[in-house]
């Protein structure tokens, strides 16, 4: 999600709808900017978290609901109380090549993220 938003910072597009919009574009990404972003991304969650506690909570995990779509979206229209209806996507990921070819200094990030919590974020 990170080099998602970095290529859109970049290249001011932030979704697209065909194929032929793809343009891989090969970043540098700084690995501590990564390390405060997922950190950032957690402590958010944890403070919605109580926020939300006394509620009914569908946890999404982004990568997962990529992997399955569909059911992904199906489970959420369940939860919502509606009828699972799913449609095709009306926009692509903007980067489908392995992150180590996506990104410049994957080596760097890597090698920071390793030990992390979010190690798992470069598989």
């Amino acid at each position: 999600m990170f080099l998602s938003a970095e290529i859109a910072k970049r290249t001011g597009v932030w979704g697209i709808e065909a194929e032929e919009e793809r343009t891989p574009l090969t970043v540098e990404l700084d690995p501590e900017a990564c390390v405060r972003f997922f950190r950032d991304a957690e402590d958010a969650r944890r403070r919605y978290a109580g926020v939300f506690e006394a509620c009914r909570v569908l946890d999404l995990e982004y990568e997962a609901f990529v992997d399955e779509l569909e059911p992904s979206i199906a489970a959420t229209q369940r939860f919502l109380g509606l009828e699972p209806h799913v449609e095709p996507p009306k926009i692509l990921q903007q980067e489908t090549r392995p992150l180590s070819e996506a990104i410049s200094n994957y080596d760097a990030v890597s090698a920071r993220l390793g030990d992390s919590p979010w190690a798992s974020f470069l598989e």
